[in-house]
């Protein structure tokens, strides 16, 4: 069972919705918005950026070492991702470890090495490093210790992908590697070699000023939102970029010049437009994917959490009766939600663990048809998850890399009142709290008290407090005056002593 749309190559548009303190890009694929990325002008990512660093500690409990890059966090480098620069000057040309070799005989504590960044650092943890290099451009990937010439699985056609390759391959020095993106299918044999010496330039000055350099330094930037934007996005199955900004028009033109001069006349200025995204109808979709409950269609919903260790997703019939039996009611509701789902943990850039608890059905074949669509639904997710089969209790676990921040991460914050735990002390509970701390006062002598607390909270201690006097196990003698606050959390309160 397959729904009509998913089978349908989806019309994509780029927006860039650009003011001077902001820059937002979002990718939309049939109109809906599948990938959204900002940038602050005081916030840069770190993603992708070279640094020349210090090895610090080696953990082999760990399978880690810290690297100082002089950021005032350690990055962490596993094992796993270690490289050994065989050149005699250091120069940074990094391979491989040999069957023979541990990473703890080749990484030193004190030794400086380049890194590149990839992942940013969360909470106090710093970044995590590799030293296996990567070095993207518009048409092409330069994999400086690969050795390896890799095509896209967007080429269209297998002869141009050959013939691509076949020339990747007769020009590319020994020793590296690289990737050819989608849009050299469309160049010829000059423009294919123009962009892979233009690369390897690129490639060494980079090495060039790690030679030369000091650690702990920065060596090489990535580059900003808008330039990322047009390097990983802007393909031929781009029908429309539309920008708000007439200076980065102008130079995101020069950009497409300089590699796809063929995508020029798709870029399209508004401009003045202080608001692309309510222009094209995105900000009630970003609202949705900020929330918890996600409303489908047919009436049925799907509920999202976030927890430390896993996202987990449930999904209701909700206002769903169905037209005709129970099954195919239930059936019909899972396979909605599972292509609704993908489109969410898309948006959403949930990664690592999910894991979604579909509506019970008893027919093996009507779980295989519910795997089926969300793993259909996955397959144009860049990220790639990885889609396990349903358990009977109708449990299917899911594995998506982490790349860069969620959604919620980049426009929300934890809330101050409940903590992120998205729940706080009732009026009930707050107001028995405040009570004891009274009585606690009382006892010590002090009769004259000022309580500051939420307005519920007051309302349900005055009548707490009222049955303590009329019950005696509170003196009439005690003055209490009481003050609202609506700035302070109802979870907290404060008590000021009078005389």
């Amino acid at each position: 069972m397959m729904h009509a749309e998913l089978t349908k190559p989806p019309t994509k548009r780029l927006i860039f919705d650009i003011n001077p303190f902001q820059t937002t890009v979002i990718l939309t694929e049939s109109n809906r918005a599948c990938e959204v990325f900002i940038e602050n002008s005081s916030e840069k990512t770190m993603v992708g950026s070279i640094y020349k660093g210090i090895v610090q500690s080696i953990l082999p409990g760990m399978s880690a070492a810290f690297v100082n890059i002089g950021i005032g966090k350690n990055a962490i480098l596993h094992f796993r991702d270690i490289r050994v620069d065989r050149t005699s000057d250091g120069g940074g040309r990094y391979e491989s470890l040999r069957r023979d070799e541990k990473p703890t005989d080749v990484l030193k504590v004190g030794a400086e090495i380049a890194v590149q960044i990839a992942k940013e650092p969360i909470g106090t943890k710093g970044p995590k490093v590799t030293m296996e290099m990567t070095l993207p451009g518009h048409t092409l990937v330069l994999l400086p210790a690969a050795g390896i010439v890799c095509m896209s699985k967007r080429f269209h056609s297998d002869a141009e992908k050959n013939r691509v390759k076949n020339i990747l391959k007769a020009h590319i020095p020994s020793g590296y590697g690289v990737i050819a993106r989608s849009e050299s299918e469309l160049l010829d044999e000059a423009r294919i070699i123009a962009d892979l010496e233009a690369i390897l330039n690129r490639w060494a000055e980079i090495e060039r000023n790690c030679r030369i350099a000091r650690a702990p330094k920065l060596i090489w930037n990535e580059e900003d939102l808008i330039s990322r934007a047009i390097r990983d996005f802007m393909r031929s199955d781009v029908s429309e970029l539309v920008i708000n900004s007439r200076n980065e028009y102008n130079r995101v033109c020069t950009i497409l010049a300089s590699s796809t001069p063929h995508l020029i006349e798709r870029v399209r200025l508004i401009e003045n437009e202080p608001d692309l995204l309510e222009r094209f109808n995105l900000n009630k979709q970003l609202a949705e994917a900020l929330s918890q409950r996600v409303w489908l269609k047919s009436g049925a919903y799907i509920v999202i959490d976030k927890t430390e260790a896993l996202t987990s997703i449930d999904v209701n019939t909700g206002k769903n009766i169905g037209k005709s039996n129970v099954r195919t009611t239930i059936l019909e509701t899972n396979c909605e939600a599972a292509a609704e789902i993908a489109h969410q943990i898309r948006i959403r850039n949930t990664g690592g663990i999910i894991i979604i608890d579909f509506i019970d059905m008893e027919a093996q074949e009507d779980r295989d048809a519910v795997v089926d669509v969300l793993k259909h639904a996955m397959s144009r997710d860049p990220a790639r998850p990885v889609v396990y089969g349903m358990t009977r209790l109708g449990l299917v676990e899911v594995a998506r890399r982490r790349s860069g921040k969620s959604l919620a991460e980049l426009y929300m914050q934890k809330c101050c009142s409940c903590d992120g735990s998205g729940l706080q002390l009732s009026a009930e509970t707050a107001a028995l709290k405040i009570r004891k701390r009274i009585l606690s006062l009382f006892e010590s002598g002090n009769t004259k008290l000022l309580i500051c607390a939420y307005p519920t909270v007051l309302t349900e201690l005055r009548s707490i407090i009222a049955k303590d006097i009329a019950d005696g196990r509170l003196s009439r003698s005690i003055e209490l005056s009481y003050h609202n606050d609506v700035f302070i959390s109802p979870s907290e309160f404060d008590i000021k002593i009078h005389g």
